[in-house]
């Protein structure tokens, strides 16, 4: 408790000061988090499926398997439906940045 009494609020309680670091705009921030744990999640993938020999050949065998049930649609949607939440995000964000309410606080 004694960290909010330490914050500027106004008369209703609300924070004088946005959550939201003010170098970077709400969108730039959402998008360069997206793209960095993405990245981070396709090089893991990489290296816990190709590092050693064996275990490419069993991945490359879980990838025709995928190919042979014509699954590749199924995590493209996959996919889309992930990426199509970042828009919605910036939306929320862009609201939380606004009102300065924190993100709990909601």
């Amino acid at each position: 408790m004694s960290a909010n009494k330490d914050k500027k609020v106004d008369a209703k309680g609300i924070p004088l000061k946005s959550p939201y670091p003010e170098q970077l705009t709400v969108l730039s921030m959402y998008y360069i988090g997206f793209f960095i744990n993405g990245s981070i999640g396709v090089v893991t993938a990489y290296f816990i499926s190709y590092f050693t020999e064996a275990k490419q050949n069993a991945a490359d065998a879980k990838i025709l398997i995928l190919s042979e049930y014509d699954l590749g649609w199924l995590y493209l949607g996959i996919f889309l439906v992930e990426s199509l939440q970042l828009p919605i995000n910036i939306n929320l964000g862009s609201a939380w940045n606004a009102s300065k309410v924190n993100f709990p606080d909601q």
